[in-house]
């Protein structure tokens, strides 16, 4: 992948531009400020992470575009503490116990990362590719679980009179295990559709060779 400096990246301007104005929306007047402030951190973690490492590694703009819209998803949740609109609206069609926003979070987080682990991988590790696409979905998983733990550690250490409000257990025992379960199917879908799309430009190219 050719570098591209960052003042001559109009579309990864435009990027950054509508996730900023999405998020000082969402930010005006959130449910809770603490929990919002606590989910927000990993994103000013890895956004100051991805403007130092800029000029030593760039992802494509499609990645850069998928992980400005995971945490556009994220800050939605995050403004409401997880308790969204979109939930209520699927209440009043549907019967349901819990609200499942966050299930769609950690499904989309499998769905729209694991391309950029995967570019990463790519240029770090020279093996073939379906390797890399392997070790893209356990990483997947692996960053599930440890955001699973840093929300324990997060809650007891920081806020622990938010407790199960901000972990958002719903009484559900087994939420962690569906969450990772959740983001390893949405990695999957990603990397076979990513992987059927080679297959049908490396068969168009050669049918026009």
């Amino acid at each position: 992948m050719e570098k591209q400096p960052f003042r001559e990246n109009y579309t990864l301007h435009i990027i950054i531009l509508s996730y900023f104005v999405f998020w000082v929306i969402m930010s005006i007047s959130p449910h809770n400020r603490n929990i919002w402030f606590i989910e927000h951190v990993l994103i000013f973690l890895f956004f100051g992470f991805l403007a130092i490492t800029y000029h030593r590694f760039q992802f494509s703009n499609l990645s850069y575009a998928m992980i400005a819209l995971f945490f556009a998803l994220h800050t939605y949740g995050a403004s409401y503490s997880y308790s969204t609109p979109f939930d209520a609206w699927i209440k009043g069609w549907v019967d349901l116990s819990r609200d499942y926003y966050d299930r769609v979070v950690h499904f989309s987080f499998g769905l729209l990362i694991v391309l950029p682990v995967y570019e990463l991988f790519s240029h770090i590790i020279k093996i073939p590719k379906k390797w890399i696409g392997f070790f893209s979905v356990i990483t997947i998983l692996a960053a599930g679980a440890f955001y699973e733990l840093l929300e324990m550690w997060t809650t007891f250490i920081v806020a622990p009179d938010l407790g199960t409000m901000f972990i958002g257990l719903q009484g559900d025992p087994w939420d962690s295990h569906h969450d990772m379960e959740l983001a390893m199917y949405g990695a999957i879908i990603t990397l076979s559709i990513a992987a059927g799309y080679r297959k049908i430009r490396k068969r168009s190219f050669t049918f026009n060779s």
